[in-house]
């Protein structure tokens, strides 16, 4: 005989977020799950771009066994552009970005439309993929790549709006610090090209719990740096105190429903080696200050 469940009434699952919100820190366990609509998100879009990727590699390697032979380069060329990419790969591993310094922001409401202004700490922090950190006693994160891969990080802060369905503009203030070079190396006669690619990018991410489920309330990304290079081409950037505050709007739902507010970003790079001996290279670092996020309340 199966022995089944009870179903939890609504007003036990009400009662089950009014514990989280009566002053109580929520698990770990609650503040990963509020990121697993993102991470499902991330995973997909990785996903589809790898076998767009991977497809298209596959396509120019077909061509090129079409094409005449030429000459391999000489030793000395290879050796010496093998020699030069081993030059920028040893400068990157070396370079680190500490997060822009602020004074610490005294947290406060403002009259009109509710506006409230929090500041560290927050209630947790998240990072995934090498190079990654996060602190969210101080409110900053750190990310870094290095020829291919996704490194991101940020803080998060809890927020529980009053009964009613309104507008909520969620807007975290993140200056931050980066730099960026990509390069690529192509022999002269060859078909398929070397390429690199560097993107830096910060986010304003709202998911909310209805007591059963974490649910995807709004996502917005606004780009720091977006650059490639192919063939034979280079290219470079940095800031040290690049000024962003991506804003997400979103709607309640009637309830007072917990939600998670992610101030995040990151970066991510990607390369790919022509007719050999040419090669592309990518390195990107990206650090990021959270002072302050404004929550405004559009009653």
């Amino acid at each position: 005989m199966i022995k089944r469940t009870p179903k939890r009434s609504d007003q036990e699952l009400r009662n089950r977020v009014d514990l989280i919100l009566s002053g109580g820190t929520p698990s770990a366990q609650m503040v990963k799950a509020s990121l697993a609509p993102l991470l499902k998100k991330l995973k997909k879009q990785s996903d589809a771009k790898r076998a767009k990727h991977t497809e298209f590699v596959r396509y120019l390697r077909g061509m090129e066994q079409l094409q005449p032979h030429h000459p391999r380069p000489s030793r000395g060329e290879a050796k010496a552009a093998k020699a030069f990419k081993a030059s920028l790969t040893e400068k990157a591993k070396l370079l680190k970005i500490a997060p822009p310094k602020f004074k610490p922001v005294q947290p406060q409401i403002r009259s009109g439309s509710i506006w409230t202004i929090s500041s560290a700490p927050y209630t947790d922090r998240w990072n995934s993929g090498s190079g990654s950190s996060a602190n969210h006693l101080l409110g900053n994160w750190s990310t870094a790549s290095l020829d291919g891969g996704d490194s991101l990080a940020g803080v998060c802060m809890f927020f529980t709006p009053p009964p009613g369905r309104f507008w909520v503009r969620f807007a975290p203030y993140m200056p931050v610090s980066y730099n960026y070079r990509i390069d690529t190396s192509t022999p002269y006669i060859s078909f398929v090209p070397s390429r690199a690619h560097a993107r830096g990018f910060l986010g304003a991410f709202v998911s909310a719990f209805d007591g059963r489920q974490w649910i995807d309330i709004a996502d917005v990304r606004n780009t720091v740096f977006d650059n490639s290079v192919s063939i034979r081409d280079d290219d470079s950037g940095s800031d040290d105190t690049a000024w962003y505050s991506p804003q997400a709007e979103f709607m309640t739902l009637g309830e007072p429903f917990l939600f998670a507010l992610w101030a995040w970003g990151g970066v991510s790079t990607s390369t790919q080696d022509g007719t050999w001996p040419g090669w592309g290279f990518a390195n990107a670092v990206m650090s990021a200050s959270v002072p302050f996020m404004v929550v405004e309340q559009k009653v």
